[in-house]
């Protein structure tokens, strides 16, 4: 439920809505609100009011792109009749509503993953078949956060807040803990082309006195982490070029920082401190994307030398992808639609399903861009193609 507090036609309105108003008392761990709608660290046992702003969208839509997406189709995803943590059923339903948290593909689009914290079928579910299909193939529920995947879609990575990091090397098909420490408050995961090089974020990592939620890098297969950078911030998001030699994260509470030498040195970049909520990068690190909660889109073209602001709209960007040549843009928006441009950003493109506004939490889309999945919170999963 969205309230509207600023009855001031002259400014933008101010909305919020309360942590026990939107049914997300019963989600597991801390972070609920972050893992719904990627805002910022809450504790799921305290009434929490989020707030941000925007102004109504002036829906561009414009003509101009030379790339035009082709129609909506809404993917089967296929539940356990009935749910127990020690196993997967044979028996499986056609039940397509989730709580879809984020949503990743390969470099063909093949392979694509994507995370649900619906409390009746949560899980990891996996296409195999470009999206025709999703079944569940996590055996226990966990609390996953983040979602990595490889070119060719053979090794995938999924950390879990408050748990461990899972990896599987059989095109998902299973998973196991590459990780031991429980409770380490994983939550967003990137890795290069190979699936050699691997940067995670913590957050939330507020317990037991600690001041920091560093960023940590692999390079074995996430064998074993080394400590990167170490900063107290609310990161949301990471991304990482094909070679892993170029990184990238952003955070809620307005940080952007880069390292293009795999992670010896960090540097700032200079952008405003908005409620940064998605990053991407192309497969050379040279074209970087973000998107944010408070309604702006900015991009690099030359490895964060200089940033360009080119939203077509002032909305409550969820997340943001690039395809692996730079050719094409996507970002989608809570309570609104996905948007794409061919251009940089100078022109955008409005679409989705049927043409209404949905809550979009995620998007992803292969390397060349003609083949995107989308997903609704409370509600399904989508591809244009």
């Amino acid at each position: 439920m969205l309230n509207n507090i600023n009855n001031n036609s002259n400014k933008a309105n101010l909305y919020y809505f309360l942590y026990n108003q939107v049914n997300l008392s019963t989600q597991k761990g801390i972070g609920s609100i972050s893992r719904i709608y990627n805002f910022c660290d809450i504790n799921a046992n305290d009434p929490i009011y989020c707030l941000f702003q925007f102004t109504n969208p002036n829906n561009n839509n414009s003509n101009n792109n030379l790339f035009q997406l082709g129609s909506w189709r809404e993917c089967s995803i296929y539940r356990p009749s009935s749910y127990l943590n020690s196993y997967i059923p044979t028996n499986p339903i056609l039940y397509n509503v989730g709580e879809w948290f984020q949503i990743i593909c390969n470099s063909t689009g093949q392979y694509i993953l994507a995370i649900d914290s619906n409390n009746n079928y949560p899980g990891i579910y996996v296409s195999n078949d470009y999206g025709v299909s999703f079944t569940l193939n996590s055996s226990t529920y966990h609390d996953y956060s983040g979602l990595s995947i490889t070119n060719s879609g053979e090794i995938s990575y999924v950390p879990a807040i408050r748990d461990q990091i899972f990896t599987s090397t059989n095109y998902s098909e299973s998973f196991y803990e590459t990780d031991n420490d429980k409770g380490g408050f994983w939550y967003k995961v990137a890795c290069s082309s190979n699936g050699k090089i691997v940067a995670i974020v913590k957050n939330f990592n507020n317990s037991g006195g600690s001041t920091s939620n560093p960023i940590f890098i692999s390079t074995n297969y996430a064998q074993s982490f080394y400590t990167s950078f170490n900063k107290f911030y609310s990161w949301s998001s990471i991304a990482m070029n094909s070679s892993g030699s170029i990184i990238a994260s952003c955070s809620y509470d307005g940080y952007v920082y880069l390292t293009i030498n795999g992670g010896s040195k960090w540097t700032k970049q200079s952008l405003p401190a908005y409620c940064w909520s998605s990053i991407s990068m192309d497969s050379s690190g040279a074209n970087i994307w973000l998107c944010s909660l408070d309604g702006y889109i900015y991009f690099s073209s030359n490895t964060g030398s200089k940033w360009t602001s080119c939203a077509p709209s002032t909305l409550i960007w969820s997340c943001i992808t690039i395809s692996s040549s730079a050719n094409v843009i996507f970002a989608c928006a809570v309570n609104n639609n996905i948007y794409y441009s061919s251009n940089n950003g100078q022109t955008w493109t409005s679409t989705s399903p049927n043409n209404s506004p949905s809550n979009w939490s995620s998007i992803t889309t292969n390397s060349d861009g003609t083949l995107v999945t989308a997903c609704v919170n409370g509600g399904n999963i989508y591809i244009n193609s």
